[in-house]
Order: C-alpha cells, then sequence, then structure tokens
C-alpha cells in the first residue's frame, strides 16, 4: 500500500525524506544504499542535495536504469547525475550499469554483478513517465518480478528513444526497505488512479518491505 504525499513544493519534501533515511540507515547499519532514477525528474533533487553537509562516504548510489550509450555520452542517466551531484561530494560507492556493452551484455553483467553483492536497499528513488514507466520498465512490458527474474533486464525497442536500455528488474527494486516515487508533472498524476487501484502498471509491480510514498504536487490555486 503507498502512502500518498500531496504537497505544493515535491522536491523540497522528497529532499527531506531522503535525508532522514540516509540519517536513520547509516545509525542503523553504517550504509546507505540508495537507488536513483534517471531522467529530468530527480535532477532538482540532485541539485539541493550537491551541497549539502551529510555523511557521504556511507553513500552508496546505484542507478535504477541506464542507456545504451558510451560512458561519459552527455545523455547517460550517470552522466547527469555525477555532473550535478555525484563529482562535487565524497560519495562512498557508484554503481553504473554496464549499458555501453548493449542491452544483453549489459543486463547479463549487471545481473551477475548484483548477484555477488546481493544489496538490500534502504530508498528506491524513482520518477514516473509521462507513459507511466518508472526505471525503464514500461507498461505492457515484462517488468521482471518473478522471483526467478534477473536483477538486470535487457531493454529493446523502447517506446521512447533511446531504444535500447539496461533497467534494475521489479525483482532487484522490490529488495527495498522504503520506496519513494515522486511526480513532478500534473500531466503524470493519472498514475495516482492506478496506484490507488491496484493496476497492472510498472510502479505496483515493485514492492518495498517497510514503506512505499507517493509525492505528488498539489492544484495550482489561481
Amino acid at each position: 500500500m503507498f502512502d500518498f504525499q500531496c504537497t505544493s513544493a515535491p522536491v523540497a519534501t522528497a529532499v527531506s525524506t531522503i535525508i532522514s533515511l540516509s540519517q536513520s540507515s547509516i545509525a542503523d547499519s553504517g550504509t546507505f544504499n540508495i537507488v536513483v532514477p534517471g531522467g529530468t525528474t530527480p535532477l532538482p533533487i540532485f541539485q539541493a542535495l550537491a551541497p549539502l553537509d551529510l555523511d557521504w562516504p556511507r553513500w552508496r548510489v546505484y542507478f535504477s536504469d541506464e542507456r545504451c550509450l558510451p560512458r561519459d555520452h552527455p545523455d547517460r542517466n550517470d552522466k547527469a547525475a555525477i555532473d550535478i551531484w555525484l563529482r562535487h561530494v565524497p560519495i562512498g560507492y557508484i554503481f553504473s550499469l554496464p549499458a555501453e556493452h548493449g542491452p544483453v551484455e549489459g543486463a547479463d553483467q549487471a545481473h551477475h554483478m548484483l548477484s555477488r553483492d546481493q544489496p538490500i536497499f534502504d530508498l528506491v528513488l524513482l520518477g514516473v513517465g509521462a507513459d507511466g514507466h518508472v526505471a525503464s520498465l514500461f507498461p505492457g512490458r515484462p517488468y521482471g518480478s518473478q522471483s526467478d527474474s534477473p536483477f538486470a533486464l535487457a531493454i529493446t525497442n523502447a517506446p521512447k528513444p533511446p531504444p535500447e536500455r539496461v533497467s534494475l528488474s521489479a525483482r532487484c527494486l522490490s529488495a527495498t526497505r522504503h520506496m519513494v516515487l515522486i511526480i513532478t508533472g500534473r500531466e503524470k498524476l493519472f498514475i495516482l488512479d492506478d496506484l490507488r487501484g491496484n493496476k497492472d502498471c510498472p510502479a505496483n509491480s515493485i514492492t518495498a518491505r517497510e514503506s512505499a510514498t507517493v509525492i505528488y504536487p498539489a492544484p495550482t490555486v489561481i
């Protein structure tokens, strides 16, 4: 079940939640394992985090999905996060998906790396696309939620460019204590009905162990 938080400041609310969970996770286990999304939704969050004085060496950052582009390509998800945020703080660990090897080889390598480490995430932070996709899990496509699914999926012929990607599977993303789904555009609010109705959609294929929160914008008052 999702906890729905309507707010006039979704980004600030998300940042506050991330900080709070990082502090409690580090106090509990000594590390903070966070999955972050790509696209434009998290960029203001990354900008807000960059100047903060947090316990960065204890943070372990994993990317939810990646575009099959060369390392350092300006359109890669990890490139944007590194430029805006991660290069400016003494972050402890970064797990970038090896999508530069193509979707099949990249997903296979990522699966074996994650199988070796078996991380339990403290927070999976996800945005929502205009079509309802999260990470690179698209509606009507396999989400990889079965117990024997690989930890990473090869995405081909994606309905939005670029067509080839590597994504953490729903099985992998569900290995988290907390999930936060942030919606910043009002055109994406249709996903609320899907979540409340438990409809078949990518976000509903991910099940956090302790809490799942949806942060979305309040109506604009004219």
